[in-house]
């Protein structure tokens, strides 16, 4: 080993008391000799490494050398003693303190500073979840005022549509009474047959006007026919029969027979209406004119 003041040894070995190593100084070695010229030959040795060997190890003279590889960083000491050729050891021992610096990734600054970066990265994440989070807060907050306010205008509009809905029922209420007192005043009804159902509907002027209790008759096409005067039935189910065939309007005048005997006169007005050249129904109004 060179001496020198870049040198692991600063002087010779044998005044030296510490020795510094480095991580990239793996593998070192020590070689021992004994000042007993007698037999020297007949010289033994032994030596261990403080915090490295669990027991001395021992050498012949043939062999005075201990080497060590990838010592751990930390302190150490190296005895090592003699013994002459009677096997008599030396009392005292030489020894060394041999230091092995840790590399740059494992001395405590370098451990304080990646312990300082990952408290400064847990804590960053931290502060960037809770600032995310309060973000996402404020978006959910934005979202519900807006879907507030949106329900706010759906329900102002729905509240307008419902007003405007009760007035024009109203309207309309006001207008179907208006028109059954017309109707009334007026002695006429409307009525509707449908004629693929075979079903009839009369407006109440109508039952009125055939003097026929609504809530105890089911009226017909049949029941409407025999309620005309014997003499008149063949003119109304002509009209009616033309109108479906040749889909035209028609308005003719005939008379009623009353359950009373009574004989009534009554316009009879109507038109059929189609679907797809078929006949769907009559509508059209029948008027009191005694």
């Amino acid at each position: 080993v060179e001496i020198g003041t870049d040198a692991q040894l600063q002087k010779h070995i044998s005044v030296t008391d510490e020795i510094i190593l480095t991580h990239k100084d793996y593998v070192f070695s020590f070689e021992f000799a004994a000042l007993d010229y007698a037999i020297p030959e007949k010289n033994k040795y032994r030596y261990i490494l403080e915090n490295f060997d669990k027991e001395w190890n021992y050498k012949t003279a043939k062999d005075r050398t201990a080497t060590y590889t990838n010592l751990a960083p930390g302190e150490y000491i190296f005895k090592v003693q003699g013994s002459n050729n009677d096997g008599v050891w030396n009392p005292e021992s030489t020894n060394i303190r041999i230091i092995v610096l840790p590399p740059w990734w494992l001395t405590n600054w370098f451990i304080a500073l990646v312990i300082l970066f990952i408290i400064c990265l847990i804590a960053g994440a931290f502060v960037w979840q809770k600032r995310n989070a309060k973000t996402r807060e404020q978006q959910l907050e934005k979202q519900v005022d807006e879907r507030t306010f949106e329900l706010k205008i759906a329900r102002d509009e729905a509240e307008v549509t419902k007003e405007a809905a009760e007035k024009v029922s109203l309207e309309l209420m006001e207008s179907d009474r208006r028109l059954k007192e017309s109707q009334a005043i007026a002695l006429m009804g409307q009525w509707e047959f449908n004629n693929v159902k075979n079903e009839l509907f009369w407006e109440d002027e109508v039952f009125n006007i055939f003097e026929i209790d609504k809530q105890k008759t089911a009226v017909t096409f049949d029941m409407f026919l025999n309620a005309v005067h014997p003499d008149d039935r063949e003119i109304v189910d002509n009209a009616y029969t033309t109108s479906l065939k040749n889909n035209e309007n028609f308005d003719i005048t005939h008379r009623l027979f009353l359950p009373d005997g009574q004989v009534k006169f009554v316009h009879n007005m109507g038109r059929s209406e189609y679907d797809n050249s078929n006949a769907l129904h009559f509508i059209g109004t029948i008027q009191d004119i005694t």
